[in-house]
């Protein structure tokens, strides 16, 4: 797990009052209850004001994000599913291989970062948060 990546994800884009919690539960046994958080509870996490895209958005909505603010980057993947978390890959196959996985997940650029939420009907609710 990339510590620093994490921190840096939760001091730029978690709301200050959820951030010690959310560290200790990311960093120690309790991960998957950390980024099980974001399932039903995102948008009590994240800070409204980096919010530059929400909703039940497709990845062809969310590619243009990324080609713009991070198009050379590699993504890092904090992700419910356990085969995906932790790794970083390039931001084409981490779009196509954690989003739509209907669990929650975080893709974390350097200044960039999506969050999916838990699907339960439908397309699942993903923010685009940047720092400006």
């Amino acid at each position: 797990m990339e510590r620093e990546t994490e921190q840096r994800f939760v001091q730029r884009f978690v709301r200050r009052e959820k951030r010690e919690r959310l560290l200790f539960e990311l960093h120690g046994k309790h991960r998957r209850e950390g980024v099980g958080r974001f399932c039903h509870g995102a948008e009590d996490l994240l800070m409204k004001e980096k919010i530059i895209a929400c909703g039940p958005l497709n990845i062809a909505q969310i590619r243009p994000y990324v080609e713009h603010y991070a198009p050379e980057e590699t993504c890092y993947l904090c992700a419910y599913n356990e085969s995906l978390d932790g790794l970083r890959m390039p931001a084409p196959a981490a779009l196509k291989k954690t989003l739509s996985n209907g669990m929650a997940a975080l893709l974390i650029f350097d200044r960039l970062a999506i969050v999916e939420t838990e699907q339960e009907n439908g397309t699942p609710d993903r923010y685009v948060l940047l720092e400006q």
